[in-house]
């Protein structure tokens, strides 16, 4: 990602403990036997959303359109989420 992005040293800073915690919470989230998967479904969602705009507020609008074309050709392909790896 940082590498498609043209990401500054800044930004990267910026944006490794937003992937971090996203991950973390989603390991959370995976765990937590007391939620139905309907549950899990919505955390995961608002999870995801609350990531976007976080890592939005880090990049420029140019990179902000480059990430979501990344994470559309994701939808369409097999390869992981441009936001699970922010080193690309």
């Amino acid at each position: 990602m940082a590498k498609q992005l043209n990401l500054s040293q800044d930004q990267q800073n910026q944006l490794k403990p937003i992937f971090q915690a996203q991950h973390q919470q989603a390991k959370a989230i995976k765990s937590d036997t007391s939620l139905t998967p309907d549950q899990k479904k919505e955390k995961f969602q608002a999870l995801r959303q609350d990531t976007m705009a976080k890592v939005n507020n880090v990049l420029t609008p140019e990179q902000q359109q480059e990430w979501q074309q990344m994470r559309a050709k994701h939808h369409k392909g097999g390869e992981q989420p441009p936001a699970a790896n922010p080193q690309g």
